[in-house]
């Protein structure tokens, strides 16, 4: 088995060197790696090179003690090694896609997966001894463990550490660790900005407790038809921040499943979503990442895809010019290699569960809503539109074509326009669908339409940016038309930015739907700590992001949380 291996090292922006090798042996392959380090000087900053400038690493399991071996050198040689290089240097070379094994897993995720080097030492265990606190979180995200111990019974969890940011994080994982949620010690008071808020507050909650009472009096009368009650997910748009969906369903599945990934009577290859939700609506990348885990990709999978996403279709070379904007090539390309080029939206293999995405017809006034689902439906609206006539990526490609990110296609934008966070057409969709069916069944015993639950998850909220001038001045001049240049911007960006707004007045009233049926309502979106745009591909900010979803689930949010852990855990117990 061959390994190939480049290396560039790069000093302001200038090539000075460049190593190349067809690496024979594992020790050849660690050896790049070394020079790599030693080359390293005040005046020569390292950077690990993109595209086919990458060290590859091969599954450590398939061929047998050399690939061990290698992961061992990897572990124990490259990666320390990498530490002292810097964080950002770090996060690159594990967190590239395009330095993935035959299989797709990247250095990071293949050194989670494989746990532990000949020392028995943990990625986690390295990242510690290197006070690498990013490195720490993302390995954490990742479902790290914190209590394997190495050969000397020493745990990353126990090892001696003076950085007190690390501390703090470790800390935090630890509580996570041994309590799940921290229900009491973690959970602030609420602020409220103002007193319609905190009596809206008040309303909510006590009509969620009333929802939540009336689950449990269903179950607790074991009425199988019951049992069977729909259980909803929405999912927002918002680019890169898809990121933050798939941690939040991360948390959710450890917290649901506790590791065991398949119950008595499912599919042998359920993921976490077919195994617990019956229908799935998305938007912008809500859509690619419904569509993704329907069609049956596990999370840790998507979370290896947004990471591909990020460097394919947000990356320097995916730039359609200076001015903004990608290439729509990119995108596609993505979209095609995951989900296949001819398969359709009547081929997602996910059983039962129904799944539609959103998009734009744009080139109208009014614009209108389009629906692109899975199963069939007499509110298609057209033939071309049915589930056999759509390939997948064509869905996923309409539904997330953001104005002045990408272009239209076939006259179709970004569902985002009308409706980045679906949760009420999900409703409605589902509300019309159950009645068309009791139109059209002649029986005595209708389908049950019941609601178990509906969980919308956000991509996070921003805070508060200011963005300056918005007045666009028709006067000729050059200072005005500088300002109305400026203006324009700006106008640009609020567009932008509201398309990926998805709380106020849609929750709301998502919530009081649920609520007048008794339903309860899940909204979970963590406050972001800095604004983090659609296509934010610096790793240190994601690395952050992913954190603080991690947490805002376990902590933030620890009442809902709980609340809806019962009601999925429900369906296994009936």
């Amino acid at each position: 088995m061959n390994w190939n291996s480049w290396v560039s090292i790069v000093p302001d922006g200038n090539r000075i060197t460049q190593i190349a090798n067809m690496a024979q042996t594992v020790g050849q392959i660690a050896g790049a790696a070394q020079r790599l380090i030693e080359a390293r000087t005040p005046d020569n900053v390292p950077t690990i090179g993109r595209a086919q400038n990458e060290l590859q690493f091969s599954d450590p399991i398939i061929g047998g003690p050399p690939n061990q071996n290698l992961f061992d050198r990897f572990s124990r040689d490259f990666l320390k090694s990498l530490m002292s290089v810097g964080n950002g240097e770090l996060s690159r070379a594990l967190l590239d896609e395009r330095r993935a094994d035959r299989d797709g897993c990247t250095p990071l995720l293949c050194a989670v997966k494989r746990n532990a080097d000949a020392n028995g030492d943990t990625p986690l265990h390295h990242a510690v001894m290197a006070g690498s606190v990013p490195i720490v979180k993302l390995l954490l995200c990742f479902g790290a463990d914190l209590d394997v111990p190495n050969k000397l019974g020493q745990t990353a969890n126990g090892m001696r550490i003076t950085n007190e940011r690390l501390v703090e994080v470790l800390s935090r994982a630890r509580a996570w660790s041994q309590y799940g949620i921290c229900a009491t010690e973690c959970n602030s008071k609420a602020k409220f900005k103002n007193g319609r808020e905190e009596a809206l507050a008040k309303v909510t909650r006590e009509q969620q407790r009333r929802a939540m009472a009336n689950q449990r009096e269903r179950r607790a009368a074991k009425d199988k038809g019951n049992g069977d009650a729909l259980r909803l997910l929405s999912l927002d748009g918002g680019g890169i921040r898809g990121l933050v969906l798939i941690q939040i369903l991360l948390e959710l599945e450890r917290l649901v499943d506790g590791g065991d990934t398949q119950k008595k009577g499912q599919r042998k290859k359920d993921n976490f979503i077919q195994r617990h939700f019956d229908w799935v609506a998305g938007t912008s990348t809500g859509a690619i990442l419904a569509l993704a885990l329907a069609d049956g990709t596990s999370l840790i999978d998507c979370l290896r895809l947004y990471l591909r996403l990020k460097d394919d279709v947000f990356g320097p070379e995916a730039k359609a010019s200076r001015f903004g904007g990608y290439k729509p090539e990119c995108l596609e390309k993505f979209l095609q290699d995951h989900f296949g080029k001819q398969r359709k939206m009547s081929d997602i293999r996910c059983g039962k569960m129904k799944i539609f995405v959103t998009a734009t017809k744009a080139e109208q006034i009014p614009i209108e809503l389009v629906l692109f689902r899975n199963f069939n439906s007499p509110f298609n609206g057209s033939d071309h539109h049915a589930p056999g006539n759509v390939c997948i990526w064509r869905a996923a490609r309409y539904s997330s074509a953001a104005p002045t990110y990408f272009p239209s296609m076939d006259g179709l934008m970004d569902g985002g326009l009308i409706a980045n966070n679906p949760s009420n057409e999900l409703l409605k969709e589902v509300y019309l669908c159950n009645e068309s069916a009791k139109l059209s069944i002649k029986t005595d015993r209708p389908p049950n339409d019941s609601i178990a639950f509906l969980l919308s998850l956000g991509t996070g909220r921003t805070p508060p940016v200011d963005v300056g001038s918005i007045d666009v001045v028709l006067e000729p001049s050059f200072s005005n038309i500088v300002q109305s240049f400026t203006a324009l911007n700006n106008l640009k960006s609020i567009l932008v930015e509201q398309l990926a707004t998805s709380d106020g007045q849609v929750v709301e009233s998502a919530r009081m739907l649920c609520h007048l049926q008794k339903v309860p309502y899940f909204r979970l979106t963590p406050q972001l700590r800095v604004d983090i745009a659609l296509d934010t591909v610096d790793n240190g900010t994601l690395i952050d992001m992913l954190w603080d979803a991690k947490a805002y689930v376990r902590e933030q949010c620890a009442e809902d949380v709980q609340a809806l852990v019962e009601l999925m855990r429900e369906k296994d117990d009936i």
